[in-house]
């Protein structure tokens, strides 16, 4: 039995045309979903990539920003203790000039000098809300009398 393929191509020719055409066509099909998949895959990836630059850039401007920002809290606090420092030092002499003026009144035999009261010192705490409620750390023996 021999087979003769110019006969079976003209009966059967169409139809083998159409399923290889379709069958090409469906692995054709496969083929670009997956190069598409592939490229999907590596865009992603080149995003992640991007997205995390972004963040390491992101972090080393925050590192760089909290070194300098805790500098200058360090120069401030130094700072602030040094006024804290020189403010004591006017305090204790205003509170010794007083006391020297009323000695000397005193001596002399006037009445005695009335002063406005000095703020208080050390500071109220922040959170106060009202300074003004009698609560000082002034020695109380040279306001009003002095």
């Amino acid at each position: 039995m021999t087979v003769d393929i110019a006969a079976v191509w003209s009966t059967y020719g169409g139809t083998i045309e159409a399923v290889v055409a379709g069958v090409g066509g469906w692995c054709a099909n496969m083929a670009r979903m997956y190069v598409s998949a592939q490229r999907a895959h590596l865009d992603a990836g080149q995003q992640a990539l991007a997205v995390l630059d972004r963040a390491t850039a992101r972090e080393g401007r925050t590192d760089a920003l909290l070194v300098a920002c805790t500098g200058r809290i360090a120069d401030l606090m130094r700072q602030r203790w040094q006024s804290d420092d020189a403010l004591q030092d006017v305090y204790a002499q205003a509170i010794s000039a007083r006391l020297t003026i009323q000695e000397l009144d005193a001596a002399a035999g006037r009445p005695p000098r009335i002063f406005s009261s000095l703020p208080p010192y050390p500071y109220p705490p922040n959170d106060r809300k009202d300074s003004s409620d009698g609560a000082s750390t002034v020695d109380e023996t040279t306001q009003g009398t002095a």
